[in-house]
């Protein structure tokens, strides 16, 4: 059933105060905007040798940068279980990598006053995609669904914007808001990449199929 409160208050959220995130994916369909959740810390500044090139230090530390962003410790060497919980925060193509590398020196820097989420508070967060919920009324759908004549996703990496998985494939269509599974075409109709209304095939043609993307895909009907 529909969520509902007073005039001005949401009805779908309305915080009066603290800090409240949400954390993808979201349900198949819908989308929200938002940024992976990480340590912001200062630039490597061990500078380069005689020649030009990054110092060992410093290639250590631009080496290691993403594993530190995922570090929930501020010193400069993070203990053996920090360096191995933060491997364990990235994709799996770089998780294995990262474990290879817990006992080399990473070298992280500082953090920034400035951090993207409160990760402090709760390291869960690290390495997750996060929406932060503002403190306002929010009277849409929540999360947002993705527009009719778009295809939707239960793919995080593809619910990020309001462009979700992009436009409906041609041949189907895509004709309410949250569709996450193109249906066919009508038949007698065409569907372009984007549809969400069949178009009829023109005057003097048919079809029976239902995976049509352009008009000159109909037959042709005139006698002869």
């Amino acid at each position: 059933s529909k969520c509902s409160a007073p005039d001005d208050q949401g009805s779908s959220i309305f915080l009066l105060a603290g800090e409240v995130s949400y954390a993808l994916p979201a349900p198949a369909g819908r989308w929200l905007p938002n940024a992976r959740c990480e340590v912001y810390r200062k630039a490597c500044a061990y500078g380069n040798d005689f020649y030009g090139n990054p110092s060992p230090k410093q290639a250590a530390c631009l080496e290691h940068r993403e594993d530190c962003a995922l570090t929930d410790s501020d010193a400069i060497e993070p203990s053996s279980d920090e360096k191995e919980a933060a491997c364990r925060r990235h994709d799996s193509d770089k998780e294995e990598a990262c474990l290879e590398l817990v006992e080399a020196p990473w070298y992280c820097q500082n953090t920034t006053n400035v951090q993207p989420c409160n990760w402090q508070d709760d390291s869960s967060l690290l390495g997750q995609n996060l929406y932060q919920l503002p403190l306002l009324p929010v009277d849409q759908d929540f999360p947002f669904a993705c527009a009719a004549g778009l295809l939707g996703s239960a793919d995080p990496k593809e619910q990020s914007s309001s462009s979700c998985a992009g436009r409906c494939p041609a041949g189907s269509q895509c004709p309410t808001e949250a569709t996450y599974e193109a249906l066919p075409c009508d038949a007698g109709h065409v569907c372009p990449e984007g549809t969400s209304v069949p178009l009829p095939c023109p005057a003097g043609s048919y079809s029976n199929a239902t995976d049509l993307a352009a008009a000159s895909e109909c037959t042709d009907a005139s006698p002869g």
